[in-house]
Protein backbone atom coordinates (compact mmCIF):
# COMPACT_ATOMS: atom_id res chain seq x y z
CA UNK A 1 0.00 0.00 0.00
CA UNK A 2 1.29 3.42 -0.95
CA UNK A 3 0.45 6.58 0.98
CA UNK A 4 -2.59 7.19 -1.23
CA UNK A 5 -4.93 5.36 -3.56
CA UNK A 6 -8.11 5.59 -5.59
CA UNK A 7 -11.06 4.50 -3.44
CA UNK A 8 -13.96 5.03 -5.85
CA UNK A 9 -14.64 6.05 -9.43
CA UNK A 10 -17.79 6.60 -11.44
CA UNK A 11 -19.83 9.21 -13.29
CA UNK A 12 -20.32 12.63 -11.75
CA UNK A 13 -23.89 13.05 -10.43
CA UNK A 14 -23.68 16.59 -11.81
CA UNK A 15 -22.83 16.03 -15.47
CA UNK A 16 -21.88 12.39 -15.94
CA UNK A 17 -18.17 13.07 -16.46
CA UNK A 18 -15.66 10.49 -15.13
CA UNK A 19 -14.60 11.32 -11.58
CA UNK A 20 -12.87 9.52 -8.74
CA UNK A 21 -12.13 9.86 -5.03
CA UNK A 22 -8.58 9.52 -3.74
CA UNK A 23 -7.53 8.98 -0.12
CA UNK A 24 -4.12 10.32 0.90
CA UNK A 25 -2.36 10.00 4.25
CA UNK A 26 -2.73 6.27 4.73
CA UNK A 27 0.86 5.72 5.87
CA UNK A 28 2.19 9.23 6.46
CA UNK A 29 0.41 12.00 8.32
CA UNK A 30 -0.59 15.06 6.34
CA UNK A 31 1.73 18.06 6.64
CA UNK A 32 -1.23 20.43 6.48
CA UNK A 33 -0.80 22.56 9.59
CA UNK A 34 -4.41 23.75 9.51
CA UNK A 35 -6.05 20.33 9.49
CA UNK A 36 -3.45 18.25 11.27
CA UNK A 37 -2.84 14.53 10.61
CA UNK A 38 -6.12 13.73 8.85
CA UNK A 39 -6.65 11.44 5.87
CA UNK A 40 -7.31 13.77 2.94
CA UNK A 41 -10.08 12.87 0.47
CA UNK A 42 -9.75 14.43 -2.98
CA UNK A 43 -12.55 14.26 -5.57
CA UNK A 44 -11.33 14.98 -9.11
CA UNK A 45 -11.94 14.33 -12.78
CA UNK A 46 -9.94 11.34 -13.98
CA UNK A 47 -9.58 12.56 -17.56
CA UNK A 48 -8.23 16.06 -16.91
CA UNK A 49 -5.84 17.26 -14.21
CA UNK A 50 -7.34 19.47 -11.49
CA UNK A 51 -5.46 22.67 -12.31
CA UNK A 52 -6.42 22.41 -15.98
CA UNK A 53 -10.01 21.72 -14.94
CA UNK A 54 -10.06 24.96 -12.96
CA UNK A 55 -9.16 26.95 -16.08
CA UNK A 56 -11.44 25.14 -18.55
CA UNK A 57 -14.53 24.87 -16.36
CA UNK A 58 -14.31 21.08 -16.16
CA UNK A 59 -14.10 21.48 -12.38
CA UNK A 60 -17.90 21.81 -12.42
CA UNK A 61 -18.06 18.00 -12.50
CA UNK A 62 -16.69 17.87 -8.94
CA UNK A 63 -17.53 21.34 -7.62
CA UNK A 64 -20.96 22.05 -9.07
CA UNK A 65 -21.87 25.72 -9.25
CA UNK A 66 -19.78 26.79 -6.27
CA UNK A 67 -19.16 30.55 -6.60
CA UNK A 68 -15.55 30.04 -5.50
CA UNK A 69 -14.74 28.37 -8.83
CA UNK A 70 -12.18 30.49 -10.70
CA UNK A 71 -14.38 30.94 -13.78
CA UNK A 72 -17.26 32.30 -11.71
CA UNK A 73 -15.61 35.57 -10.77
CA UNK A 74 -18.67 37.49 -11.96
CA UNK A 75 -20.86 35.47 -9.60
CA UNK A 76 -18.48 36.06 -6.68
CA UNK A 77 -18.43 39.79 -7.39
CA UNK A 78 -22.23 39.94 -7.41
CA UNK A 79 -22.28 38.10 -4.07
CA UNK A 80 -19.60 40.32 -2.53
CA UNK A 81 -17.09 37.47 -2.22
CA UNK A 82 -13.45 38.39 -2.73
CA UNK A 83 -11.43 35.23 -3.21
CA UNK A 84 -11.66 32.14 -5.43
CA UNK A 85 -11.23 28.63 -4.07
CA UNK A 86 -8.05 28.03 -2.07
CA UNK A 87 -7.32 25.02 -4.32
CA UNK A 88 -6.97 27.24 -7.38
CA UNK A 89 -3.47 28.40 -6.54
CA UNK A 90 -0.39 27.79 -4.43
CA UNK A 91 0.36 24.68 -2.42
CA UNK A 92 -3.22 23.32 -2.24
CA UNK A 93 -3.47 23.33 -6.01
CA UNK A 94 -0.07 21.71 -6.39
CA UNK A 95 -1.04 19.07 -3.81
CA UNK A 96 -4.17 18.22 -5.80
CA UNK A 97 -2.14 17.98 -8.99
CA UNK A 98 0.42 15.70 -7.32
CA UNK A 99 -2.36 13.39 -6.09
CA UNK A 100 -3.93 13.28 -9.56
CA UNK A 101 -0.62 12.48 -11.24
CA UNK A 102 0.16 9.72 -8.74
CA UNK A 103 -3.16 7.89 -8.67
CA UNK A 104 -5.62 8.90 -11.43
CA UNK A 105 -4.76 5.92 -13.66
CA UNK A 106 -4.73 3.37 -10.84
CA UNK A 107 -7.46 0.77 -10.33
CA UNK A 108 -9.76 1.22 -7.34
CA UNK A 109 -8.29 -0.25 -4.15
CA UNK A 110 -10.72 -2.51 -2.24
CA UNK A 111 -12.30 -0.54 0.57
CA UNK A 112 -11.56 -3.21 3.17
CA UNK A 113 -7.87 -2.88 2.32
CA UNK A 114 -7.95 0.90 2.72
CA UNK A 115 -9.79 0.57 6.02
CA UNK A 116 -6.86 -1.33 7.52
CA UNK A 117 -4.83 1.86 7.24
CA UNK A 118 -7.52 4.34 8.27
CA UNK A 119 -9.08 2.82 11.38
CA UNK A 120 -8.83 5.34 14.18
CA UNK A 121 -7.92 8.21 11.85
CA UNK A 122 -9.91 11.35 11.19
CA UNK A 123 -10.90 12.38 7.67
CA UNK A 124 -10.87 15.65 5.81
CA UNK A 125 -13.51 15.04 3.16
CA UNK A 126 -13.04 17.40 0.26
CA UNK A 127 -9.43 18.56 0.16
CA UNK A 128 -10.46 19.17 -3.44
CA UNK A 129 -13.97 18.67 -4.81
CA UNK A 130 -17.36 18.14 -3.17
CA UNK A 131 -17.48 15.02 -0.98
CA UNK A 132 -21.25 14.60 -1.37
CA UNK A 133 -20.56 13.35 -4.90
CA UNK A 134 -18.99 10.18 -3.47
CA UNK A 135 -21.54 7.42 -2.72
CA UNK A 136 -22.45 7.49 0.94
CA UNK A 137 -21.87 3.75 1.30
CA UNK A 138 -18.25 4.27 0.19
CA UNK A 139 -17.70 6.97 2.80
CA UNK A 140 -19.16 4.78 5.53
CA UNK A 141 -17.13 1.75 4.46
CA UNK A 142 -13.98 3.87 4.72
CA UNK A 143 -14.93 5.27 8.13
CA UNK A 144 -14.86 8.77 6.63
CA UNK A 145 -18.03 9.61 8.56
CA UNK A 146 -16.48 8.81 11.94
CA UNK A 147 -15.66 11.01 14.92
CA UNK A 148 -13.66 14.11 14.10
CA UNK A 149 -14.27 14.07 10.35
CA UNK A 150 -14.86 17.30 8.40
CA UNK A 151 -16.71 17.95 5.16
CA UNK A 152 -18.73 20.69 3.47
CA UNK A 153 -21.03 20.42 0.47
CA UNK A 154 -22.46 22.92 -1.97
CA UNK A 155 -24.94 20.28 -3.12
CA UNK A 156 -27.20 20.75 -0.10
CA UNK A 157 -30.26 21.83 -2.08
CA UNK A 158 -30.14 18.73 -4.31
CA UNK A 159 -32.53 15.88 -3.42
CA UNK A 160 -29.73 13.36 -3.92
CA UNK A 161 -27.62 15.10 -1.25
CA UNK A 162 -30.12 14.95 1.60
CA UNK A 163 -28.73 11.63 2.83
CA UNK A 164 -25.47 13.44 3.67
CA UNK A 165 -27.04 15.87 6.17
CA UNK A 166 -25.78 13.87 9.14
CA UNK A 167 -22.24 13.70 7.75
CA UNK A 168 -21.43 17.04 6.12
CA UNK A 169 -22.25 20.68 6.66
CA UNK A 170 -23.94 22.80 4.03
CA UNK A 171 -21.60 25.38 2.51
CA UNK A 172 -23.49 28.69 2.42
CA UNK A 173 -22.59 32.31 1.67
CA UNK A 174 -25.25 34.41 3.36
CA UNK A 175 -27.46 34.43 6.43
CA UNK A 176 -30.48 33.84 4.16
CA UNK A 177 -28.87 30.71 2.74
CA UNK A 178 -27.96 29.55 6.24
CA UNK A 179 -31.56 29.94 7.41
CA UNK A 180 -32.76 28.03 4.34
CA UNK A 181 -30.32 25.21 5.03
CA UNK A 182 -31.23 25.08 8.74
CA UNK A 183 -34.89 24.66 7.77
CA UNK A 184 -33.87 21.64 5.69
CA UNK A 185 -32.04 20.09 8.64
CA UNK A 186 -28.47 20.99 7.68
CA UNK A 187 -25.73 22.30 9.88
CA UNK A 188 -23.95 25.07 8.00
CA UNK A 189 -20.57 26.58 7.29
CA UNK A 190 -20.81 30.15 6.03
CA UNK A 191 -17.91 31.77 4.21
CA UNK A 192 -18.50 35.42 3.45
CA UNK A 193 -15.29 37.27 4.22
CA UNK A 194 -14.54 39.85 6.93
CA UNK A 195 -17.84 41.64 6.32
CA UNK A 196 -19.86 38.56 7.31
CA UNK A 197 -20.46 38.74 11.08
CA UNK A 198 -21.51 35.67 13.01
CA UNK A 199 -25.28 35.42 13.41
CA UNK A 200 -27.74 33.50 15.59
CA UNK A 201 -26.73 29.89 16.18
CA UNK A 202 -23.44 30.23 14.26
CA UNK A 203 -19.98 30.15 15.78
CA UNK A 204 -16.65 31.30 14.41
CA UNK A 205 -14.25 28.94 12.70
CA UNK A 206 -11.31 28.29 15.08
CA UNK A 207 -8.71 28.20 12.28
CA UNK A 208 -6.40 31.25 12.36
CA UNK A 209 -7.21 33.72 9.61
CA UNK A 210 -10.53 32.11 8.74
CA UNK A 211 -13.50 34.29 7.79
CA UNK A 212 -16.08 31.52 8.06
CA UNK A 213 -18.61 30.49 10.64
CA UNK A 214 -20.43 27.26 11.36
CA UNK A 215 -23.61 26.14 13.06
CA UNK A 216 -23.76 23.32 15.53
Amino acid sequence: MRNGCKVWEGPSPIDGAPIAAFAVGLKKDSRNGKTGPMVQLFIMRTDVNPLEALTTGDDRSVCGDCPRRPLLAHVREAMGLKLPCYASKGLPGLAALAVWKAYHADPVTPLQTVRRYTDGKQWRNGAYGDPALVPIEVLRALGADGDGHTGYTGQWREPRAQAYRGIFMASVYSVAEAVEAWAMGWRTFRSGGPAAPIKGKEFGCPAPGSSGGGSG
